[in-house]
Parts: C-alpha cells; structure tokens; sequence
C-alpha cells in the first residue's frame, strides 16, 4: 500500500487537472484505478478521459504546475513530448515523483494517467523469478499486479544473445524447475520473435522473446497461485 503521504498526492494531482475547468461535463471523470508494484515500490495509477483537446490540457497542467513552485529545487517540473499525440509531464516534490501523461484520444479528448512514486518508501522484496535466471540474462524491471498470492507478475529481462538463443535458455531453465512446456512458436511478426507458454500446478507463464539493443528483449508474464 502507499504511504498517506503518496495516496494524498496522487488524489491532489488527479483533482487538480480538472479544478481549473468551469464547465462540469469537462471536470466529471471516472477515475479508475490501478495498484502495482515496480521493483518492489508501490506505485498507484490513475486513468481517466478528459472532453479537453491535447494541447490545451497540456499548457494548462504545465502552467499550473509551474504556478505552484515548479521553478523551486523542491517542485522541478520536467515536460517531455514523447510524441505529437503522447506528452508526459513531471515533477519532483521532495521525497515524491508525480508524473501526468496526456494522450489524445479524438476530438477534443484527451486521455490521462496519473503516477506518485514514494522515493522514501521502504520497497518490499520483489517476487522472484519462476526459475532459474540463464546466464549472461539481466533481470530489469519486476511488476507486481497486486499485492495477493495469485497476483499477476511480470517480469522484464535483456539477453546479449538472440531471441531463439534466449528461447532455448528458458525453456531449460523451465523444464529444471518443474515447468511443462505447452507451446513455443514464432509470432508472426518477424523470423527473429518468438512466444512460448507453459505452466506448473496453477500458475502459467506467457513469454515473448522479441530482438533488443544488443540481443534480446524478454518479458515473462506469470499468473496463478505459486502455493
């Protein structure tokens, strides 16, 4: 769970996008909420659709931001336009990272999702792999879809070898770790991409293995009760 210091950030920044607006069709949202954790963090999401264009909700948050401290060392907002349809803002509020990210979503909507890291918050161990990590792979990112037992994960790793190389790693490690292999197959999309599924009791894993940087770039979705 967040800290109460977080969960009170989280609702400001989601209010204050639309407390500027008069019109009520505008400032009616349904939030909708999502709980993860990244690395062990807890991290809360909040996604909802504005009836305000792009460019204006994004000069809008922008001024707003900036109006209350955004040039102060302790509130520094960062704007990023990632695409023409797709802007991220930011922010840092002492031991708090807020981020906005605005996409359009047709005529005069804009799509919103809001994020509040705690950086001070003690993270809980992540959960572990479902087997042994191949050699030479790297583990990058761990997300957590909940905090129950049967809870979704997913896992995020890079190999400096190729995707059917990377393939054939897991599908050793699975098998060493009681894993029945179900599928392994192409995806269609390229000679050098690849999926596989498999499942242990009730748990599942669907996996793909797409090219990278350097190598491979592999994501490790595992569901079900591990106990």
């Amino acid at each position: 769970m967040l800290r109460a210091e977080s969960e009170r950030a989280l609702l400001f920044v989601a209010i204050s996008l639309v407390g500027w607006m008069s019109a009520p069709s505008s400032a009616a949202v349904d939030w909708q909420v999502t709980r993860v954790r990244v690395n062990g963090v807890p991290l809360e999401l909040r996604s909802g659709e504005l009836a305000v264009a792009h460019p204006t909700l994004v000069t809008a948050v922008a001024a707003r931001w900036r109006g209350r401290g955004g040039n102060a060392p302790s509130a520094a907002v960062l704007h990023v336009a990632v695409a023409a349809t797709h802007t991220v803002l930011g922010r840092q509020r002492g031991p708090l990272h807020e981020t906005v990210t605005l996409r359009a979503s047709g005529s005069g909507r804009t799509r919103v999702l809001v994020a509040v890291t705690d950086l001070g918050a003690v993270p809980r161990t992540p959960a572990r792999l479902p087997a042994g990590l191949p050699d030479g792979q790297r583990l990058l990112q761990v997300v957590e879809h909940g905090d129950g037992r049967s809870a979704p994960r997913t896992f995020t790793l890079e190999s400096p070898k190729e995707p059917q190389v990377a393939l054939s790693q897991w599908r050793r490690s699975l098998t060493a770790a009681g894993w029945s292999l179900r599928s392994a197959e192409p995806t269609g999309v390229g000679p050098r991409a690849w999926l596989l599924w498999a499942d242990r009791g009730h748990e599942r894993i669907d996996a793909t293995f797409a090219a990278g940087p350097d190598g491979a770039r592999i994501v490790l979705q595992v569901s079900g009760d591990a106990h």
